[in-house]
């Protein structure tokens, strides 16, 4: 839960300009994000290489000694902030344009889907299992989230997203 702190803590950076932003200058809003999601991302992939490169050191550390099991677990762990700060974006939109029943229920069903998952996942693979079933579980948070804002604010996230994957700045 640590490695997913990432995306978290940059929202809560960010969040103060995103909200001025939309409400002042709203096109300028779209890129702000656009770049703040991407630069999430690439954070999300330098701690993806650092973990697998560096996995067996600190388990050792923690553990003092090495446990290869600890170590799988870690090293797929890792992809958690790559994929939570996949819905970024989303969530400061969400929290932007103060969209609690889309926050709520996003919520529940992810949370459902984790519970569900997790139970499934471990019984069957035991802690590689758990393992995916909190990525899978960034996952359908991502999935979720963009249905349920996109049925909302359908030119919001369509603005986003093509600020996202353009070359085109609105700034």
């Amino acid at each position: 839960m640590v490695l997913r702190m990432a995306p978290v803590l940059i929202s809560q950076a960010v969040f103060p300009r995103a909200s001025i932003l939309y409400y002042e200058e709203n096109r300028k809003f779209f890129s702000f994000l656009a770049k703040v999601e991407l630069a999430t991302l690439a954070i999300g992939v330098l701690i993806i290489v650092f973990i697998q490169i560096a996995a067996p050191f600190i388990i050792t550390l923690l553990a003092g000694e090495n446990l290869e099991n600890a170590v799988l677990f870690l090293k797929i762990l890792s992809f958690i902030p790559l994929v939570s700060g996949l819905n970024l974006g989303n969530m400061l939109i969400i929290l932007v344009t103060e969209q609690k029943k889309v926050l709520f229920n996003s919520t529940w069903v992810f949370s459902v889907y984790m519970l569900t998952a997790s139970l499934v996942l471990t019984q069957a693979y035991g802690g590689v299992g758990l393992a995916v079933a909190l990525i899978s579980t960034e996952i359908i948070i991502f999935i979720v989230t963009t249905i349920l804002l996109n049925r909302k604010k359908p030119s919001t996230v369509s603005q986003f997203y093509r600020a996202l994957f353009s070359s085109h700045s609105y700034s």
